[in-house]
């Protein structure tokens, strides 16, 4: 009697039995104690290089997933725009012994050093406030577990103050020793005032009935960094108010308002 033959998947004949004549053993014959127990559902599918093999699916992310990444890319824009406005500030040194490229002044390079200690206080002050800022920015965004738009464009707005620092900071250095420095001490104390603002309403946006915060946050710890929070407003006017008696008198405010915030920004009880 002859066995009929089989055609495999790859086109090779087979017979159910061998060239004796005997039965073939199943090619799954050898198997464990464990896997016998087993299934067929319950076994792992083999992966399989077959182009017809159906693809494996992935899990789609949580929104909670979703957030968190959100607020790694915000945070990491951020950084960028912090990082850039700083490296701005050494842009407006210069040489004080040349006026221009080739050009002597005439003065030499010590004396003209220190006739350009307003830039270098205005520079250190604005230096020190951007680091502060960006160190707080980085502790604010430690209690928020996610963001959204209206979230993101209130940040946006705040970065947009940040990168004008550079411009103000230009404007008091070179005008710290004429008669107009009261309005250039104003100006520069006005963009803190609406850096000051927009961090308050990126925070409070936040905090409003917990919309966006981590649960780990407390209600006391959130009520204390609002508080802390007032005093940058406040002292950006008293930083105005002065500068129309003193322009150097309001940029130390400025400076002031930062150290308040080196020690206690975004610290909760």
């Amino acid at each position: 009697m002859r066995w009929p033959y089989f055609v495999t998947w790859n086109g090779r004949e087979t017979s159910p039995r061998g060239r004796d004549g005997a039965a073939k053993r199943p090619w799954n014959h050898r198997r464990t104690e464990h896997s016998k127990d087993r299934t067929p559902s319950d076994r792992p599918a083999a992966p399989s290089n077959r182009p017809d093999a159906c693809p494996r699916i992935r899990p789609m992310e949580n929104g909670e997933s979703r957030g968190a990444k959100d607020t790694a890319r915000t945070e990491a824009f951020s950084d960028g725009v912090f990082a850039f406005a700083i490296t701005l500030l050494v842009l407006n040194l210069r040489d004080p012994s040349f006026q221009s490229p080739g050009v002597s002044s005439g003065v030499p390079l010590f004396e003209g050093l220190v006739r350009e200690w307003q830039s270098f206080f205005a520079l250190v002050t604005t230096f020190i406030t951007i680091l502060v800022m960006w160190l707080n920015h980085h502790n604010m965004f430690s209690h928020i577990d996610r963001v959204d738009r209206r979230l993101m464009l209130r940040n946006g707005i705040l970065l947009l103050f940040v990168v004008l620092t550079p411009f103000t900071t230009a404007i008091v250095a070179d005008h710290m020793t004429l008669s107009d420095a009261g309005t250039a001490a104003a100006v520069y104390s006005g963009n803190f005032l609406f850096i000051a603002i927009s961090w308050n309403a990126v925070w409070r946006y936040c905090a409003k009935e917990r919309r966006l915060l981590r649960e780990d946050v407390t209600d006391a710890e959130a009520r204390t960094i609002t508080r802390q929070y007032l005093v940058a407003p406040l002292g950006s006017i008293v930083a105005i108010a002065i500068s129309l008696v003193s322009g150097l008198a309001s940029v130390t405010v400025v400076l002031a308002i930062a150290a308040f915030y080196a020690f206690t920004g975004s610290h909760g009880d």
